[in-house]
């Protein structure tokens, strides 16, 4: 809270009495330094990300495809093994797709709400001068106030407004970084999810020390891949 007053206000109102400036260009310059920090927070409706989480979604049901095709009893062998261990590894690439798009998506839309919180409560300190000036002139028609003192007080609101204004701002700031170290993290985990093999060998489906052989009745009995 800002009190008016104190010891230090005679200085202040001989100060600005011998700049001859008042009370309306010190809110007006105090309203246009906001407003530049309020620009610096960009323009329009955050993006909240609803597509990646719409992807999520979409790779959850491909995961339940992929899963749901697993081979049967009725299929056994070499060929079996080789497609049931391809079909795990797709169902849990499909998984981890899902859990990365949930991260992106709860990162940005953290963010929206971050800009537009700290876009209000700049927004807030501007309204706050607006109102301040529009009751400036009824407080210099007061006797024994007078315009330098007027204008006094204008310079503590503003310089109010402006500190807590600039705080606001740092925190965005800080919180923007924050969620891009986030996003690089999901990044390089993207990477990972990349780079993992989606296909068996055929040593890797068979149990060890034991010679690979697939017999064509193998295939016969294999499930149609899933449709997704």
């Amino acid at each position: 809270m800002v009190l008016f007053g104190g010891p230090e206000m005679p200085g202040k109102v001989n100060a600005v009495a011998a700049t001859g400036i008042g009370s309306a260009e010190i809110l007006e310059a105090g309203q246009l330094l906001i407003a530049g920090m309020r620009r610096s927070t960009g323009s329009g409706a955050p993006d909240h990300g609803d597509e990646f989480g719409q992807a999520a979604l979409q790779f959850d049901g491909a995961e339940t495809i992929v899963a749901s095709a697993a081979p049967g009893d009725g299929w056994q062998g070499g060929a079996a093994r080789a497609y049931a261990e391809r079909n795990r590894r797709q169902a849990d690439r499909a998984a981890s797709m899902a859990v990365l798009d949930r991260g992106v998506h709860s990162v940005i839309a953290r963010e929206a709400h971050q800009i537009r919180l700290r876009r209000d409560n700049i927004e807030s300190q501007a309204t706050h001068l607006a109102q301040w000036r529009r009751s400036a002139e009824s407080i210099a028609l007061v006797p024994g106030v007078g315009r330098a003192l007027t204008a006094a007080f204008a310079l503590t609101a503003v310089n109010a407004a402006l500190s807590t204004s600039s705080t606001e701002l740092c925190q965005l700031t800080r919180e923007v970084d924050e969620n891009a170290t986030a996003l690089r993290q999901i990044a390089e985990e993207y990477a990972v999810v990349a780079e993992e093999p989606s296909t068996t060998t055929e040593s890797e489906a068979q149990p060890p020390d034991r010679p690979v052989r697939l017999d064509p009745g193998d295939y016969a009995a294999a499930p149609r891949p899933p449709q997704i």
